[in-house]
């Protein structure tokens, strides 16, 4: 019997690690990303971050950022 367990996490930090954890939350059967914390980095900057990634290929998902959240796929990730 298999039993599924929603994961729901908050992103520390966003350095590269921790855009590829954003990146994976989207795969079926994943986390849930709540929030992440870039206080001293421009959302836009952000937005690039996650879909241009130099070696994981680019990001195929629409990504935005409004009013403090980073939005993937219509999520939204609240930015602190």
């Amino acid at each position: 019997m298999m039993v599924k367990i929603d994961v729901k996490i908050d992103v520390n930090r966003f350095g590269h690690i921790e855009c590829l954890v954003i990146r994976t939350s989207f795969m079926p059967g994943k986390m849930d990303v709540l929030a992440t914390k870039g206080p001293f980095i421009d959302h836009n900057y952000m937005v690039y971050v996650v879909q241009h990634d130099s070696t994981h290929s680019k990001f195929n998902s629409i990504v935005k950022a409004e009013n403090r959240k980073l939005v993937i796929s219509g999520k939204a990730i609240t930015i602190f």
